[in-house]
């Protein structure tokens, strides 16, 4: 894998089937909050037709909330607005708010920092299929025409070269979209922590790791995210940290999973 030859270009579709699969949704319209927590039977009602609320389901404006009897359920709205609904209670989904409450509906501190998470977890999918385009070197195996795909935070990446056996020493090169060396390490064990500035926010990388002294090698894709998510997500966690509570500890998760750092 060398960046001296003439390079090919990739068109990746779908950076991978967990990441284009569509966020639960109801009703088809723009979703405006998010279901964070549910204990216990919920319902959301729209065209007077009711159905059971799911975790992390995406609820537009107009749909009604309704909790049974020893449930739960909290909301957050895209603009940081959160609601609790105790048991026996319910509220209408608005743009900005739960309006018209009745039973047990108490107002939670908001979360400011959800507004800049927007694009991402009230468009309706994780991570659409949208093309990406790699530049990778010539000597790219045409076996790994369409390698595997990580998602990572760009200062705190890790290769993860398991199943291979954990004491093996291997020399591990990552290139950029451009063929560029930025990366040539030897390193030992199925863990490889990146050092800090090697990825560059928004990159695409190309890594291949080649046992010393022989055997198969591993290779793979690392789409490092844009400085924009870096700063909503650390936003989010920073005000969770100082202010934890099990939904936001729950919505930081799907905010992962919609970056596409977790399964």
């Amino acid at each position: 894998m060398t960046p001296s030859r003439p390079s090919f270009v990739v068109s990746l579709l779908v950076i991978s089937p967990l990441l284009a699969r569509p966020i639960p949704s109801v009703a088809g319209a723009e979703p405006v909050a998010i279901v964070c927590w549910v204990q216990g039977q919920a319902v959301v009602v729209a065209a007077d037709r009711p159905t059971p609320l799911a975790l992390f389901a995406r609820l537009p404006a107009g749909v009604l909330v309704e909790t049974r009897a020893g449930s739960e359920v909290r909301l957050v709205f895209a603009n940081g607005e959160r609601y609790r609904l105790l048991a026996a209670s319910r509220g209408r989904v608005t743009r900005e708010r739960l309006e018209g409450p009745r039973g047990s509906v108490e107002r939670l501190s908001p979360v400011p920092a959800v507004a800049a998470l927007r694009p991402l977890m009230f468009d309706g999918e994780i991570r659409s299929a949208a093309a990406v385009r790699f530049r990778a070197p010539a000597t790219l195996p045409a076996a790994d025409s369409a390698p595997p795909v990580t998602i990572v935070v760009p200062d705190h990446a890790v290769l993860s070269l398991a199943p291979r056996e954990a004491t093996r020493r291997y020399r591990v090169e990552v290139d950029d979209e451009g063929g560029r060396r930025v990366l040539s390490v030897a390193s030992a064990g199925a863990q490889v922590a990146l050092p800090r500035g090697v990825l560059k926010a928004g990159g695409l990388y190309y890594w291949r790791a080649e046992p010393v002294g022989g055997g198969a090698a591993i290779s793979g894709l690392l789409k490092a995210l844009t400085s924009e998510e870096v700063r909503a997500r650390e936003e989010l966690r920073r005000w969770i940290v100082a202010s934890p509570e099990p939904d936001l500890e729950v919505l930081l998760a799907e905010v992962d999973r919609a970056l596409g750092l977790r399964p």
